[in-house]
Protein backbone atom coordinates (compact mmCIF):
# COMPACT_ATOMS: atom_id res chain seq x y z
CA UNK A 1 0.00 0.00 0.00
CA UNK A 2 2.82 2.44 0.54
CA UNK A 3 4.47 1.79 -2.83
CA UNK A 4 0.90 2.37 -4.15
CA UNK A 5 0.87 5.83 -2.28
CA UNK A 6 3.99 6.77 -3.34
CA UNK A 7 3.46 5.69 -6.88
CA UNK A 8 5.58 2.90 -7.22
CA UNK A 9 2.81 0.99 -7.44
CA UNK A 10 -0.43 0.75 -9.18
CA UNK A 11 -3.26 1.56 -6.59
CA UNK A 12 -5.46 -1.63 -7.92
CA UNK A 13 -2.29 -4.02 -7.77
CA UNK A 14 -1.96 -3.21 -3.73
CA UNK A 15 -5.58 -3.31 -3.67
CA UNK A 16 -5.81 -6.75 -4.83
CA UNK A 17 -3.07 -8.12 -2.75
CA UNK A 18 -4.92 -6.50 0.25
CA UNK A 19 -7.78 -8.26 -0.41
CA UNK A 20 -5.74 -11.62 -1.24
CA UNK A 21 -4.38 -11.16 1.94
CA UNK A 22 -7.22 -10.94 4.08
CA UNK A 23 -9.36 -13.58 2.12
CA UNK A 24 -9.97 -17.47 2.37
CA UNK A 25 -9.13 -20.28 0.56
CA UNK A 26 -12.24 -20.11 -2.14
CA UNK A 27 -11.86 -16.62 -2.16
CA UNK A 28 -8.20 -16.42 -2.91
CA UNK A 29 -8.46 -19.20 -5.69
CA UNK A 30 -10.90 -16.94 -6.96
CA UNK A 31 -8.90 -13.79 -6.89
CA UNK A 32 -6.48 -15.70 -8.72
CA UNK A 33 -8.80 -16.85 -11.43
CA UNK A 34 -10.20 -13.59 -12.14
CA UNK A 35 -6.90 -12.05 -12.12
CA UNK A 36 -5.82 -14.59 -14.22
CA UNK A 37 -8.35 -13.86 -17.09
CA UNK A 38 -7.86 -10.18 -16.86
CA UNK A 39 -4.07 -10.18 -17.18
CA UNK A 40 -3.67 -8.69 -14.13
CA UNK A 41 -2.15 -11.61 -11.98
CA UNK A 42 1.14 -10.70 -10.12
CA UNK A 43 4.17 -11.19 -12.36
CA UNK A 44 5.75 -14.55 -10.79
CA UNK A 45 9.27 -13.90 -9.73
CA UNK A 46 12.09 -16.03 -11.96
CA UNK A 47 14.27 -18.39 -10.42
CA UNK A 48 17.35 -18.30 -10.50
CA UNK A 49 19.83 -21.12 -12.02
CA UNK A 50 22.03 -23.11 -10.10
CA UNK A 51 25.70 -23.26 -10.88
CA UNK A 52 27.07 -26.08 -11.18
CA UNK A 53 29.88 -26.88 -8.82
CA UNK A 54 33.56 -26.60 -9.93
CA UNK A 55 35.28 -29.82 -10.96
CA UNK A 56 38.56 -30.50 -8.90
CA UNK A 57 41.35 -31.18 -11.11
CA UNK A 58 43.59 -32.60 -8.01
CA UNK A 59 40.71 -35.22 -7.88
CA UNK A 60 40.98 -36.86 -11.42
CA UNK A 61 42.79 -40.25 -11.95
CA UNK A 62 45.64 -39.26 -13.84
CA UNK A 63 47.78 -42.21 -15.11
CA UNK A 64 51.12 -40.21 -15.20
CA UNK A 65 50.82 -39.19 -11.20
CA UNK A 66 50.58 -42.96 -10.38
CA UNK A 67 54.01 -43.57 -8.62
Amino acid sequence: MLRAQTGGAEPELANWWQRFQQADEAERAELIDQAGRSGTEPARRKRRRRKKPAEDSTSGSDPDSAS
